[in-house]
């Protein structure tokens, strides 16, 4: 895809390539930050207190977290080189969605 891109558009193939790439890391980060929350509420006190790590600042930094991630994806959609991940990445998610489930029958 890379040397497509570059064939096609050679003064803005990194541009787009790491927009990808941040819509990538964006998106891992909010699951991680959201299965942590639901695993926190799973909990009760006294498994909580056994836990070996405990995320700092429960659940403020959570949120933080998520609310960062939310600015990092409003302001790419303000940047014209960077919009173009916003339209591809739910194009890929429903690929993989589909993808999943095709694999899921199996």
């Amino acid at each position: 895809m890379a040397v497509v891109l570059n064939y096609l558009v050679p003064e803005k193939v990194f541009l787009y390539i790491s927009s990808v790439a941040t819509v990538a890391v964006i998106t891992s980060w909010t699951m991680i930050l959201l299965a942590q929350l639901k695993f926190r509420q799973s909990k009760t006190k006294e498994e909580i207190e056994k836990l070996a790590f405990k995320m700092p600042f429960y659940p403020i930094s959570s949120y933080l977290a998520l609310a960062f991630l939310a600015l990092v994806t409003v302001l790419m959609a303000f940047m014209a080189e960077m919009r173009i991940a916003l339209v591809v990445a739910p194009i890929w998610f429903i690929i993989l969605y589909i993808g999943y489930q095709m694999k899921k029958k199996d």
